[in-house]
């Protein structure tokens, strides 16, 4: 029975991520959830009693799904640029091939104001963990003399976060994915000029 609620908390956290991905926090509904995973609402309701509380979950559970890619990425390709590479092209390939998707972080941090407090912090931690990559990604690429950063590598990833982010939205908003993959090398371009 154990096993059983595992594997249904899972497919409604998957369901309700994919839903916050394409639409936000204010408009699925467990209505929604439930004919994507072909569960009663009752059911998602006794694992996740209210919609904060789902939401809450689904931000954990994706901020440990983007833990568990990056470091899939460390083992693959362990020089620093080659990893800031492969996140910068994770975007660019749903800009083109999902456009609709968005990290759940951008789209509930859009939400903010308007959600519950835990899950604005829950949120906030997202994107705290994802900053600290990027952090200790740029510290370990300028120590080994392949990034050069004009400032602190604090600054340096908040400044590129919000890029990325930033970046993202206008691309959607535009239908142009050229956007972003300019503003994204204009930014790679400045990190890899050992020159100075």
């Amino acid at each position: 029975m154990r096993a059983n609620g595992k594997v249904t908390n899972e497919k409604i956290l998957a369901a309700a991520r994919e839903l916050i991905e394409r639409r936000g926090y204010s408009n699925f509904s467990y209505a929604d959830v439930s004919a994507a995973v072909s569960v009663h609402k009752a059911s998602i309701h006794h694992h996740f009693p209210t919609k904060a509380s789902l939401a809450l979950a689904v931000t954990h559970y994706s901020k440990e799904i983007f833990e568990a890619d990056m470091a899939a990425i460390a083992t693959e390709k362990p020089e620093p640029a080659a990893r800031l590479q492969a996140y910068l092209d994770y975007w660019e390939h749903n800009l083109i091939h999902d456009p609709e998707a968005f990290c759940i972080a951008g789209m509930l941090g859009a939400e903010v104001p308007f959600l519950e407090a835990d899950v604005a912090q829950a949120v906030g931690d997202y994107f705290a963990v994802i900053e600290g990559w990027l952090e200790n990604l740029l510290s370990e690429g300028a120590a080994a003399g392949c990034f050069r950063l004009g400032e602190a590598a604090r600054d340096e990833a908040a400044a590129l976060l919000s890029l990325v982010y930033g970046a993202v939205l206008v691309a959607r908003a535009t239908r142009n994915p050229a956007h972003y993959r300019q503003a994204t090398r204009a930014a790679v371009g400045r990190l890899m000029d050992t020159s100075a």
